[in-house]
């Protein structure tokens, strides 16, 4: 079952209309990873952070409470549904929320993974590969976002 961490959010600008990056689902099968991320995004972010342990429960989560999450993070190796067909079962049923990959799966230097970012770059999916630098995984979250409701 998927984790919910609260923590006070991003404030909104009195009078303005601008949507604020205030939740991101977090996907990976690994605890640590998970947990990593989660803080991670809590502390640096300020956001609320909901954790899901596969593809299938990050669906769930999506369907029951997509309105409510601003981005998405997820690893593509998991057991069950992969994070590329949780990318494309959110595509189907029209869940249009900005998504970052952070994957050990995705390296350039293998036959597996120039395929795999060939197909997150054809879905539009901005991706990461592991081992990361939080630092900058948090301003590609962030750039993610941004870019996302600057679209018209």
């Amino acid at each position: 079952m998927g984790e919910i961490t609260e923590d006070a959010g991003q404030q909104e600008e009195v009078g303005e209309q601008t949507r604020q990056l205030r939740t991101i689902l977090v996907v990976d099968d690994e605890v640590e990873a998970r947990d990593l991320l989660s803080m991670s995004f809590q502390l640096q972010l300020r956001v609320t952070v909901i954790t899901a342990p596969n593809g299938e429960e990050a669906l769930r989560i999506l369907s029951e409470r997509g309105d409510v999450v601003d981005l998405v993070t997820t690893d593509l190796g998991m057991p069950g549904m992969t994070g590329l067909e949780l990318i494309k079962a959110m595509q189907k049923a029209n869940i249009h929320i900005p998504t970052v990959v952070v994957s050990g799966s995705v390296t350039p230097r293998t036959g597996d993974g120039k395929e795999l970012i060939t197909q997150l770059e054809a879905l539009g999916i901005t991706y990461m590969c592991k081992p990361y630098d939080l630092d900058v995984l948090i301003r590609l979250v962030k750039d993610t976002f941004d870019a996302f409701v600057q679209e018209p």
